[in-house]
C-alpha cells in the first residue's frame, strides 16, 4: 500500500513540475503573461462555450499593456502580437521564417488536407509557386461574364425570397445560393442553378452538409485550436461524417476531370487551370501581369508533384472557402448598408454614374472603377474579418524589430486581426461604420 501511494505521489510530482515548467515559459523569457489552468491554459472558457475565441482574445489584447503578450493554447505557448511593425516583419518581411499555420491536420486520413492553408515547408512554397498564376488580374477577368451572368439570376431570386406579407427576406441564405453559383460556374464550368431554386445541386447541398455545425464537429473545429501537442492526440480518436462528404466532393471532381480529358472540353475556369497544371507542370501566365514576379525564381518547384489528391484539395479549398466567406461578407455588407440608407444613395449613384461612363453594360474595367463600393467592401471587412486573428508558426529562430524579442522555433504567433481593426488608436470611433475611412 505504501509502495502504490508513493508510486503516486511520484507520478502526480512529476505531472505538477512538467505543466509548471510549461505554463512558466513565457515568464521565463520576461513576456508579460497571466496565470494559466490546467489543461486548457488560457482557453478554458472557450473550450467550455462559456467565452467565444474572439471574446478570449479581446480580453489578454485589451489588458496587454505591451506591444505582446504570452498565453497558452492548451500547454504550448501562444504569442500574442500587437505590434505592427512586428506585424509586417511576420506576414511580410521575413514571411519565410513564419510560412506554417500550425492548424493539426491528419493528412493520411483527410483527401481533401492537401491546400495552401494546411501543408508546411517546402511543400507549401512549391505549390504556392505553382498556383500563383492562376489568380492574376488577367484570368480574374477572363472569367468575368460567367460571374455576370449568375447575377441575372438574382432578380429571379429577390423576388420569390422576399416574404410577401413582411417583406423580410433571408439574406444570408440568398447569398449563399448566389456565391454556390459563382463559384461552381467559374471554378467548375458547372451550372448550380441555386438562384433558381435548385436545392438539389450536388455542389450546394455538399455545402451544406460540411458547414452543419454538428456537436461532434464543432468539437473537431475546436481541436484545431486546442494546441499542436493535445490536437495530434485527439485526432486519432475522433472523426466524424465530414470525411464521407469529402470523399463524395473527391469523387465528383474526379469524374468532371476525367469527362474532360476524354471528351477534351476545354472552358475558361479555375477548374481548366489546374487540369492544365497537372498535365504540363505549370499555368501559362505570358500574357498575365504577376504583382510579385520574384516568387516564380525559385528552383526548387521544378521537383514538385501535383497528383489527384492535391489537385483536388485545389478545388475544395477554391469552394468552401469562397462559398462561405463571399457570402456572410455579402451578408454583413447588405445588413449595413440596411441600416445606413444614406450610404444606398451614394453607392446607387456612384454604380449608376459607373455604368453609363461604360454603355449602360458591367464590365470588368467599370467594376474596378466603382470607388465607393470598394470603400464600403473594406469597411465591412474591417468591422467583420473573413478571419478574426491569423496564425503563424516560428519556423527559424528569429527576433521581433520592435523589442528584439528572440522568438524560438516552433513559437505558435497569433496576429489578432479583429482587435486592431477595432483599436481606437488605428481607427477612431470603431465601432462606427464609417467608409470613408478608406477615401
Amino acid at each position: 500500500m505504501f509502495l502504490i501511494l508513493s508510486l503516486v505521489l511520484v507520478i502526480y510530482s512529476l505531472i505538477y513540475y512538467y505543466f509548471r515548467h510549461k505554463f512558466s515559459y513565457w515568464k521565463r523569457r520576461g513576456v508579460e503573461t497571466y496565470p494559466a489552468r490546467f489543461p486548457f491554459g488560457h482557453l478554458g472558457e472557450f473550450y467550455l462555450n462559456k467565452k467565444s475565441y474572439i471574446e478570449i482574445f479581446t480580453q489578454y489584447y485589451d489588458q496587454s499593456k505591451s506591444e505582446f503578450c504570452g498565453i497558452y493554447q492548451g500547454i504550448d505557448p501562444l504569442l500574442i502580437v500587437k505590434n505592427l511593425e512586428d506585424i509586417k516583419y511576420v506576414l511580410v518581411k521575413n514571411f519565410n521564417c513564419f510560412m506554417n499555420r500550425g492548424v493539426h491536420t491528419d493528412f493520411n486520413s483527410n483527401v481533401v488536407s492537401a491546400t495552401l492553408f494546411r501543408i508546411e515547408g517546402d511543400q507549401w512554397r512549391n505549390l504556392r509557386h505553382k498556383l500563383t498564376p492562376a489568380f492574376t488580374s488577367g484570368k480574374l477577368k477572363a472569367m468575368f461574364e460567367t460571374i455576370n451572368q449568375c447575377c441575372n439570376g438574382l432578380d429571379y431570386a429577390l423576388n420569390k425570397a422576399m416574404d410577401p406579407k413582411t417583406g423580410e427576406i433571408n439574406v444570408k441564405m440568398l447569398a449563399q445560393r448566389y456565391t454556390v453559383d459563382v463559384i461552381s460556374s467559374v471554378g467548375f464550368g458547372v451550372e448550380a442553378n441555386c438562384l433558381n431554386d435548385n436545392y438539389a445541386s450536388p455542389f450546394f447541398k455538399l455545402s451544406q452538409e460540411i458547414l452543419d455545425r454538428t456537436a461532434l464537429r464543432t468539437l473537431l473545429i475546436k481541436f484545431q485550436f486546442f494546441g499542436p501537442s493535445y490536437a495530434k492526440i485527439l485526432y486519432k480518436f475522433f472523426s466524424d461524417r465530414s470525411k464521407e462528404n469529402q470523399q463524395s466532393f473527391f469523387n465528383m471532381i474526379n469524374s468532371i476531370v476525367e469527362n474532360r480529358q476524354k471528351n477534351k472540353i476545354m472552358r475558361k475556369d479555375f477548374l481548366q487551370l489546374l487540369i492544365e497544371l497537372k498535365n504540363h507542370g505549370t499555368i501559362d501566365s505570358s500574357n498575365d501581369s504577376i504583382d510579385n514576379p520574384n516568387v516564380f525564381d525559385k528552383k526548387d518547384s521544378l521537383n514538385f508533384e501535383f497528383d489527384m489528391k492535391t489537385f483536388v484539395s485545389q478545388v475544395f479549398i477554391f469552394y468552401f472557402a469562397g462559398f462561405d466567406t463571399s457570402a456572410l461578407t455579402l451578408t454583413m455588407m447588405l445588413y449595413y448598408l440596411a441600416e445606413n440608407q444614406d450610404l444606398q444613395k451614394r453607392l446607387r449613384k456612384d454604380i449608376n454614374d459607373c455604368l453609363r461612363k461604360h454603355n449602360n453594360k458591367l464590365t470588368y474595367d467599370g467594376v474596378m472603377e466603382m470607388e465607393y463600393l470598394e470603400m464600403l467592401l473594406s469597411e465591412t471587412l474591417r468591422l467583420r474579418p473573413v478571419l478574426g486573428h491569423l496564425f503563424r508558426v516560428c519556423n527559424k529562430e528569429c527576433y521581433l524589430p520592435s523589442s528584439n524579442l528572440k522568438v524560438d522555433v516552433g513559437t505558435n504567433i497569433c496576429i489578432p486581426v479583429y482587435n486592431i481593426q477595432r483599436d481606437e488608436k488605428y481607427f477612431p470611433n470603431p465601432n462606427k461604420f464609417d467608409p470613408e475611412r478608406f477615401s
